[in-house]
């Protein structure tokens, strides 16, 4: 599936209908929807895979240089970095479909986390409150 006016295929139908922008943002809790059929989509692992780690060590190399030397500039070499790859990746790689499953267990597992980090909060600032 190639990319086509600056928007990438469906999976399901094969209609360039899905902008590069949403085909980025796209995930199992909120994937890319096609226009003419309504399919869901996403970019498969688009954090994940053989790149990973190098993202992890140049955002604390950054980090971590950025801090030591005072040099805010060093801060701004993660991000475009990692903007870049982004870009690329997404108009290299091809979009897969996502079930109507996998949606609906993806946004379950985040309101569970999300309600228990709501929780830890409310214990902490409790326990704060009380001393």
């Amino acid at each position: 599936m190639q990319k086509n006016n600056g928007k990438k295929e469906c999976p399901y139908c094969s209609d360039p209908n899905i902008s590069v922008v949403r085909a980025l943002l796209a995930s199992e809790f909120a994937p890319a929807v096609c226009k003419r059929c309504g399919g869901k989509s996403i970019l498969e692992n688009w954090l994940g895979g053989k790149y990973s780690t190098f993202f992890d060590v140049l955002f604390w190399v950054t980090f971590i240089w950025g801090l030591t030397t005072d040099q805010l500039a060093i801060f701004a070499i993660f991000p475009l970095v990692f903007i870049g790859y982004l870009v690329l990746r997404v108009k290299s790689e091809e979009l897969h479909k996502v079930s109507d499953k996998e949606v609906l267990d993806a946004r379950q597992w985040i309101f569970s986390n999300v309600l228990l980090v709501g929780l830890l909060i409310a214990v902490v600032a409790a326990i704060i409150k009380a001393f």
